[in-house]
């Protein structure tokens, strides 16, 4: 059967609109704007859209033609998704080595999952939290959303197609596609587990499915070419209550909900999807004015256009102008710059990359190509363009020298810190004989160690003396067997990377302590640490516990880790500054929880890092040496 022209929708400016805001939602939530906690849901009115447009073109087709042509349609997404992507994988590239040399050791991996666009499944064999992080994260890891629809791009036309051959109507598919979307929700709950770190159901094509699916279940039921304006003033005022209800309901989910937000695992994230497809079915219908212009102004329209190329760059320039590290501004001034280059970027994409690319230019230019000759003079329109491509490629193999063999990045205090912790502590083993060593001192060498830019050097220590000695054997009494049973120590410190930063220096200062800590720690991991040292008679008669860094921490649950520790003679509660959203409510929350357990006592270091930024480095949670020492002697005072 011969096939028609590529199909076409209405165009559907209060989409582009929605859009517009979903984008700017997701860029407040990564620059942690307060007002803006579940900003990241912006992503799934994302999904919404691209499951109703993409199903509603393809069933387009399948009206017109009774036939999917596949090939093509991989084709024009194709062309529509991967020039930009491939211009800003080719920036990353240049940039790294000059201003993320950080990055430099994982860009290669994440540059060939961007491009094969698997880039969740990465994340998530990798462990990469989400949510939480230490330093700087990927440059490349926003990308896990675009695997994600890539990935339903890849099947869906297949299984519509398949549906549509066995049930020949789309509105009989409208079910089975709720039904999958509805497991897609139920998967999400089953693997989710409070208390922990959330960032594989997040990432998860298999349990973010739910909102895409949403979409393609309305476009079955709901076809934007042939709705016609609604004859009945009660079916328009219907609409646009749906419409502004819908609307309303999104944007309080954006301004209370957040990542760690166990409602959202539990179905949240469908009602999400459902509200935006709401949302998305009256901004499609002709008969809702109001909301439809609202959304419509040029601005939004003009912004939702570009949203595209806005979402491929915000993440980059958010993680390469972190305030007082990269660049010497903070607050609403950091906010405009990075929201002044994210767009700029974003326009130049649309105008010189992606518009000619879906307007031909790619095919005009090889049909160019092939009538003149590769070596042919190109034609005056083509000049630019050959010039730039034969720039970036340029660029592209001589950075790739670069960055094929990075430096190895100056370790953080973090990671120096772990190391140390990690090594494991020297053991006494059976001797027959002492050695008595007759010692001749040499000179110290100094330890040199590399610090990151703008953080204090690392306090050095001399190495200890050289040595040649003679031997002289003693006799020795035999040694005491060892003891069986495990060390009763005086100290006990539980917590995640900020207390794992204070390990080393807290363990030297208290030769008694034993600091269990460890980076992305959730409460739950730390619950049953607590409770392990409890049952095995580990616990110290003093415990440090240190919390809340990494999302919120219910009265309940704090209730019920100090229930653990009511038989510690003190527990010293150390509480955080970490500039997320259940900062402030964690805090509040162990300032009143301590006041219901006599042997708790408060350590405010929020009070004293709000005071002394400079303790920090750059993410504002982790600390330079400088501060390390201040956190450890508040630490010992309330011992």
């Amino acid at each position: 059967m011969p096939v028609g022209d590529r199909p076409r929708l209405p165009h559907l400016p209060a989409v582009d609109g929605l859009r517009a805001l979903a984008v700017a939602a997701v860029f407040a939530y990564h620059a942690d704007v307060r007002w803006a906690p579940g900003g990241f849901l912006g992503v799934d009115v994302f999904f919404v859209v691209s499951g109703f447009l993409i199903t509603a073109l393809l069933l387009a087709e399948w009206r017109r033609d009774e036939w999917l042509d596949v090939v093509q349609f991989w084709k024009r997404r194709a062309l529509r998704l991967l020039p930009a992507l491939v211009v800003l994988l080719l920036a990353v590239w240049v940039i790294v080595p000059f201003r993320a040399p950080d990055q430099a050791g994982r860009l290669r991996g994440d540059v060939r999952a961007a491009l094969a666009y698997v880039s969740n499944w990465r994340l998530i064999f990798q462990h990469q939290s989400y949510f939480e992080a230490t330093g700087r994260p990927p440059l490349l890891q926003h990308l896990w959303s675009l695997a994600v629809e890539e990935q339903f791009y890849l099947v869906w036309p297949l299984l519509l197609w398949m549906g549509l051959g066995i049930c020949r109507t789309a509105r009989k598919l409208v079910w089975p596609i709720v039904v999958a979307a509805v497991a897609s929700a139920g998967l999400m709950a089953y693997l989710y587990a409070p208390g922990t770190d959330p960032s594989r159901v997040y990432y998860g094509t298999d349990t973010r499915a739910a909102a895409i699916l949403m979409g393609a279940a309305l476009a079955c039921l709901w076809k934007p070419a042939t709705l016609k304006v609604a004859p009945r003033r009660a079916g328009r005022l219907l609409l646009g209550t749906a419409g502004l209800a819908a609307f309303a309901g999104l944007g309080w989910c954006v301004g209370n909900l957040n990542q760690f937000s166990e409602q959202l695992y539990r179905g949240g994230f469908l009602a999400v999807a459902a509200l935006a497809t709401v949302l998305v079915a009256v901004l499609a219908h002709p008969s809702t004015p109001l909301i439809s212009r609202v959304l419509a102004a040029r601005p939004l329209v003009w912004l939702g256009k570009r949203s595209y190329g806005i979402y491929l760059f915000y993440w980059p320039v958010i993680m390469l102008t972190r305030a007082y590290y990269d660049v010497p501004v903070s607050g609403n001034a950091l906010l405009a710059l990075r929201a002044a280059i994210t767009v700029s970027l974003a326009a130049a994409s649309y105008h010189l990359v992606e518009s000619p690319v879906r307007n031909g230019a790619l095919g005009r230019l090889w049909a160019d190509l092939r009538r003149r000759g590769p070596f042919a003079p190109p034609a005056r329109a083509w000049v630019a363009v050959r010039a730039a491509v034969l720039g970036m490629a340029l660029a592209t193999v001589g950075v790739t020298l670069v960055v094929a063999r990075p430096a190895p990045s100056p370790p953080s205090v973090l990671v120096v810190n772990a190391a140390e912790a990690a090594s494991p502590a020297p053991t006494l083993t059976t001797a027959t004989t002492l050695v008595a060593k007759a010692t001749t001192t040499t000179t110290p060498s100094a330890l040199a160690v590399a610090t990151p830019p703008g953080v204090a050097p690392l306090p050095t220590t001399p190495d200890p003396p050289s040595t040649t000695s003679s031997t002289v054997p003693l006799p020795v009494p035999a040694l005491p067997p060892p003891a069986t049973s495990l060390p009763q120590w005086h100290v006990s410190g539980l917590g995640d990377s900020v207390l794992l930063e204070a390990k080393a220096e807290l363990e030297r200062r208290l030769p008694d302590a034993s600091i269990d800590a460890e980076v992305a720690r959730q409460f739950k991991e730390l619950l049953a640490v607590a409770k392990g040292l409890r049952d095995s008679g580990r616990l110290g008669q003093e415990v440090i516990l240190q919390l809340g860094n990494n999302g919120p921490v219910t009265a309940s649950q704090f209730d019920e880790i100090m229930d653990v520790l009511r038989g510690a003679q003190r527990v010293v509660v150390v509480n955080v500054k970490v500039p997320r959203p259940w900062e402030g409510p964690n805090n509040a929350m162990m300032a009143e929880g301590v006041t219901r357990w006599p042997n708790a006592v408060l350590v405010d270091w929020h009070k004293q890092g709000a005071a002394r930024p400079q303790l920090f480095g750059d993410d504002g949670t982790h600390m330079v040496p400088s501060g390390v020492s201040v956190f450890v002697e508040l630490i010992l005072s309330s011992l």
